[in-house]
């Protein structure tokens, strides 16, 4: 009797989604993204490609922001070669967290 009245309105919602579903012109889920959802998430994002730096109307000002973070991620990587070579006189770009320097020992307790 519950069982009966479950499953007719379980029915019910399924052909109430799929009717919706076709009015929107959208497809099901599928099984494999299905799986991989965790229980409660609210969105998955579908986008996949690379993300834009900088935000700007004026394009030539975004390429030139660009250009001086590329300039500015280069001297970083400078920096870090010196240091991996032991000259530790050269000082790591401002606005770039700097690696964590060398440790010689563990500290006691870990």
């Amino acid at each position: 009797m519950h069982n009966r009245a479950i499953l007719g309105e379980l029915r019910r919602r399924e052909g109430v989604n799929r009717t919706m579903r076709q009015i929107e012109g959208k497809a099901v889920i599928g099984a494999k993204r299905l799986v991989g959802t965790p229980i409660g998430a609210p969105y998955v994002p579908t986008r996949t490609g690379r993300r834009m730096q900088v935000h700007s109307v004026d394009r030539e000002l975004r390429r030139q922001t660009i250009a001086w973070m590329k300039r500015l991620y280069e001297k970083g990587r400078r920096v870090l070669e010196r240091w991996r070579l032991g000259d530790f006189s050269w000082a790591y770009p401002f606005g770039l967290f700097p690696p964590t320097g060398i440790r010689l020992a563990e500290p006691i307790g870990w």
